[in-house]
């Protein structure tokens, strides 16, 4: 019995030791120095370095590399679909990605609400370039919700109206250059 109490207490110190030590962690990680970077506190002197490295707020460590910044200012679907959809509280907008999503909107006392989504497949100025989508939720008084697509009709006005926004702004971009 005392031979096979042994055995056990051996096995399972084989089996644990390893396990112990490969938690241990390596000593150079431990010793990794950090370097600290000392900030001006100074605000007008940092941005004074920034302007004179050739960054900015926008893009300080960037260079002249193109940014998102770029693409929403000098899009004009972009700015025109910003200026149609003012009205309505805006839940997610990804330069980078294209998007806009409003939040869902509604009229006081009102029991039906609605929410679009635009996508921009292009910068380029043609109705092929927008995508808009809408859906309507309606609640009744235990606001229990049911949502649905929105009418084809309602996303070509939205459309439309983009479409429009962004020619008159684009014929004043021209005007101004």
């Amino acid at each position: 019995m005392a031979y096979h109490h042994s055995f056990k207490q051996i096995l399972l110190l084989i089996i644990i030791i390893p396990i112990f030590f490969s938690c241990s962690g390596d000593k150079k990680e431990d010793e990794t120095v950090f370097k600290k970077k000392r900030i001006n506190p100074n605000v007008l002197e940092r941005a004074g370095e920034a302007r004179d490295k050739g960054g900015g707020i926008f893009n300080s460590s960037r260079g002249n590399q193109a940014t998102t910044y770029e693409f929403s200012t000098s899009n004009v679907l972009w700015r025109a679909s910003l200026q149609v959809l003012d009205f309505i509280p805006l839940n997610n907008v990804d330069y980078s990605g294209g998007v806009i999503v409003t939040d869902w909107y509604s009229s006081e006392d009102s029991k039906e609400s609605i929410k679009f989504t635009i996508r921009f497949l292009s910068s380029e100025l043609q109705a092929s370039s927008v995508n808009v989508k809408s859906f309507n939720r309606i609640c009744n008084i235990q606001n229990i919700c049911s949502t649905k697509k929105g009418s084809e009709e309602l996303n070509q006005k939205i459309k439309s109206s983009i479409l429009e926004k962004a020619r008159e702004i684009k014929l004043k971009d021209d005007r101004k250059k």
